[in-house]
């Protein structure tokens, strides 16, 4: 794995294990790439599933609308 994106994992994986929720604000989507190979399944709410280590965690995409992303999360 290149060293950027194997930084950018363990930075991820030790934010969610320390706070249970990050925000990741990418509005030119550079880091799409990064994130499309962290996602597996979708879940029954919707939501994305990301793997991160040991750790699974959720994904929600802004699509557009706020209220939207507010009552999927």
């Amino acid at each position: 794995m290149n060293p950027f994106p194997a930084y950018l994992h363990e930075r991820l994986e030790d934010k969610l294990k320390e706070r249970r929720v990050v925000v990741w604000y990418d509005p030119n989507r550079e880091f799409a790439p990064f994130v499309e190979a962290l996602i597996g399944d979708v879940d029954g709410h919707g939501l994305k599933q990301l793997i991160l280590g040991a750790l699974k965690t959720g994904l929600s995409v802004f699509q557009g609308s706020y209220f939207a992303l507010r009552i999927q999360l």
